[in-house]
């Protein structure tokens, strides 16, 4: 293969060898001016070695069940489809662009899938993006759109809003549900209005309504036929939001929103936020740092326990995701580091931390059974008596 890796080439006979061999891949077309890198990439080669033999020993951990395997056969782009509603491909094209563009931690991690599965979830990033959109009301009529959307699931006569034509056959093909399609939309539309969180069960509620529901319309994309891994699905979710309402305190509050629960920060407004900002020793910007470290906080609770469901997942959905997690939750750790400087420029991660955070999953993939039996804290969706089963 050239390019300082000779010994790069796919271990015959062992699973998951194309899925390593795509990591390596990955470092070298996209870090190649990265020495350090590369350098780490041979070190950590031996490791990947030993950690595919393993895998290996337990084949039926890793086989596709038959519900997996009818759910791909199901999957497959049709013509008719393509014809009714467009050209597919190009639908496609346009979905992986808008993740490079505004999701790059999953489009990091959504190199991991197979092209199938990588485009249906691209196509459901984009559709949710859309959402989000013309909840915005960046779109003509857009909230108005978007209760005529809402109304639509609820009398399960669906209302098929011409800027998501393009993505309603993916939604039919992999059963995607229509509840946490309604909570998302519930979730969108509360952001119209003067956000001002008072409590942290609030703040859980929100982040199940804008993320966690998310992490139930992916299930289904991912390959995940069991209803137990449920839990554990929104449970990621609900950290990646944690994590992005830490990162982005300062950019709400320039929209007159405040996702900090009054009973971590007291009355503040977000024009008191943005006055903080300027003044690192007053006590508002000292209440507003302390918010964020139990926001983190408060995040890594949901991303162990999205961690212990990926064994739910097909083996390459399970490598995705718990990249996706890592690689965000790297961004509260790299806050941290950075002293929870809420108030500075937004904190993102470099191709380096992402490579760094990517690799801490595959201890997990070692540790796959032949069927997940990990238990969910029940504590954990106490706040969400009454939406999720």
């Amino acid at each position: 293969m050239g390019r300082g890796f000779p010994f790069l080439q796919p271990l015959p006979n062992q699973h998951g060898s194309v899925i390593i061999t795509a990591i390596l891949i990955l470092i070298i077309f996209i870090l190649p001016q990265q020495e350090r890198i590369r350098a780490l990439a041979c070190q950590v080669f031996c490791v990947l070695q030993k950690l595919l033999k393993n895998l290996s020993t337990r084949k039926q951990s890793c086989k596709l069940n038959l519900k997996t395997i009818q759910r791909e056969r199901a999957c497959k782009v049709t013509k008719e489809a393509s014809f009714k509603f467009g050209n597919s491909d190009s639908a496609v094209e346009r979905a992986k662009s808008s993740l490079s563009r505004n999701g790059r931690s999953f489009a990091w991690a959504a190199r991991f899938l197979g092209p199938q599965v990588g485009s249906d979830a691209a196509m459901l990033y984009s559709f949710c993006r859309i959402l989000d959109d013309l909840a915005d009301g960046d779109m003509e009529f857009g909230p108005e759109r978007l209760e005529a959307i809402r109304t639509g699931l609820h009398k399960n006569t669906p209302h098929i809003d011409p800027s998501l034509a393009e993505f309603w056959p993916v939604m039919q093909r992999c059963a995607v549900p229509a509840e946490p399609l309604i909570h998302l939309l519930d979730g969108l539309l509360l952001d119209q209005k003067p956000v001002r969180i008072e409590t942290e069960m609030a703040l859980v509620r929100y982040a199940y309504h804008v993320a966690g529901a998310v992490g139930l319309l992916m299930c289904p994309v991912l390959g995940c036929a069991s209803k137990d891994a449920e839990p554990f699905a929104i449970d990621m979710g609900i950290a990646m939001q944690l994590t992005n309402i830490a990162r982005d305190i300062h950019e709400d509050a320039q929209m007159g929103r405040r996702y900090l629960p009054s009973d971590w920060v007291g009355s503040l407004e977000p024009e008191d936020i943005l006055r903080a900002g300027s003044r690192p020793a007053s006590q508002d910007y000292k209440a507003v740092e302390a918010g964020t470290e139990k926001l983190l906080l408060l995040a890594d609770r949901y991303y162990e326990s999205g961690r212990r469901g990926l064994s739910y997942l097909p083996v390459r959905s399970h490598l995705s995701i718990g990249v996706a997690g890592m690689v965000y939750r790297a961004i509260g750790t790299k806050l941290r580091k950075n002293g929870l400087d809420w108030a500075g420029p937004r904190t993102v991660t470099s191709s380096s931390e992402k490579l760094m955070a990517s690799l801490k999953i595959l201890p997990s993939l070692l540790k796959r059974g032949k069927r997940s039996t990990a238990e969910h804290d029940l504590r954990l969706h106490t706040p969400l008596f009454g939406y999720v089963r």
